[in-house]
């Protein structure tokens, strides 16, 4: 009777489960189903916070578009190209026999052949004066700056700087929107900017990328360079156009790509706006941009050599060659010489000893900080001119891989 009893018992048990297991299963999803839908409806709300937020992102680089529109210029210019001897064609060559003339067909008009070029500029002042590249207007004879308004002015070259390849122009007018200079040194890698320019002739066309990288040197692009490198979008024609941040501040002047096709690939430079003001102010205020000069042969440390020097870090620019009769060389500095400092600022590496050396008022007295023989020592120098032409005259010492200063 028990046994009985005991099987009943589990049977029923077994019953009830079965019961309450679908009882379950078909009630669970629609138990579940309000508590899913507000999960996923907090977390819709949360992206609504981030959507908000690119399109804050994307409010600010209209309005900084619309906020540089007026001051990015259209630069045209003409070169007329003169044949030296119109007997030949271009000038070069013995002369070619009548029969042949026709395969040679590249002669220049005795009038002259125009050449047409086209770029970007930026107003940075009110009443007219312009920036863009030297490459640009270079060779120029006539030169064109039309506003976004598509108005016309003529443009005058104030000064031009083929080390940098910056260019000052000036227009006739007052009123003008003139774009801020920012600062560069400030600009960090991982910034948006915008670059605004002219590419193929497509005015006031603005593209979006960050800084890639910053002081970018020996490129080969110019003398001196202090390259801000973008992937913002730059093409033939955009070149002396703003490159801008999201205060609105120009912080470099676009003049270069690295490209195979000629169009871009992510890789694109600009000068930086601190360069850039430095060659404008002595454009303006003496008509040409003297550099200094100090007479050494330089090159970057690297551990092996800062070790074998007895130095702690590779900052430091090392002297591998002295120019005879040169500042450095009067001053006493000799080959093997460690520039630690220059009137009391660091030295980090040959590049920014150059940019250092360049920036000060020839015939000027600065001290510098020189390794030597495992301990510091100061010396006094007297900063020379740095002439090209006549540095291209001088013997030049033999000099470590680097460049001169």
């Amino acid at each position: 009777m028990k046994a009985i009893q005991r099987s009943l018992l589990i049977l029923l048990v077994l019953v009830l489960g079965i019961g309450i297991g679908i009882g379950v299963t078909t009630t669970l999803p629609k138990l579940s189903s309000p508590w899913a839908h507000a999960v996923e409806k907090t977390q819709a709300a949360a992206s609504f916070v981030k959507v908000q937020e690119a399109d804050d992102l994307s409010i600010s680089f209209k309005h900084v578009a619309r906020a540089l529109r007026p001051s990015v210029v259209t630069i045209r210019s003409v070169r007329t190209i003169r044949a030296e001897n119109p007997a030949r064609p271009n000038g070069a060559g013995p002369e070619i026999p009548g029969e042949f003339r026709r395969f040679f067909d590249q002669r220049v008009p005795e009038g002259g052949l125009q050449q047409q070029g086209m770029g970007t500029g930026v107003i940075v002042s009110e009443d007219g004066y312009v920036l863009t590249n030297n490459h640009v207007v270079r060779g120029a004879d006539e030169v064109e700056v039309i506003l976004s308004t598509n108005r016309r002015l003529k443009a005058k070259i104030v000064g031009t700087d083929k080390a940098t390849d910056v260019a000052v122009l000036k227009v006739t007018a007052k009123g003008l929107a003139a774009a801020r200079l920012g600062s560069s040194e400030k600009m960090e890698v991982g910034d948006w900017v915008l670059a605004i320019g002219s590419p193929f002739g497509l005015d006031q066309t603005v593209t979006a990328g960050i800084v890639s990288a910053k002081g970018r040197a020996n490129v080969g692009i110019t003398d001196y360079e202090d390259f801000i490198q973008t992937d913002a979008a730059i093409n033939p024609g955009n070149s002396g156009g703003p490159l801008v941040n999201l205060k609105g501040e120009v912080i470099g002047i676009n003049t270069a790509i690295a490209s195979r096709s000629g169009g871009s690939t992510g890789v694109g430079f600009a000068i930086s706006s601190d360069m850039v003001r430095r060659v404008m102010e002595s454009i303006l205020d003496n008509g040409r941009v003297d550099r200094g000069w100090l007479g050494v042969g330089i090159q970057d440390l690297d551990e092996n050599l800062a070790q074998s020097f007895g130095l702690k870090s590779t900052r430091g620019a090392l002297v591998g060659g002295v120019f005879p009769e040169g500042p450095a060389a009067q001053a006493g500095l000799k080959s093997g010489d460690v520039l630690l400092k220059v009137a009391g600022q660091e030295v980090r590496d040959a590049n920014h000893l150059r940019h250092m050396v360049a920036g000060i008022e020839p015939k000027k007295k600065v001290r510098l900080e020189v390794f030597r023989d495992k301990q510091s020592i100061e010396v006094e120098v007297t900063i020379g001119l740095r002439d090209v032409d006549q540095l291209s005259r001088r013997a030049i010492p033999e000099l470590a891989p680097g460049k001169a200063s």
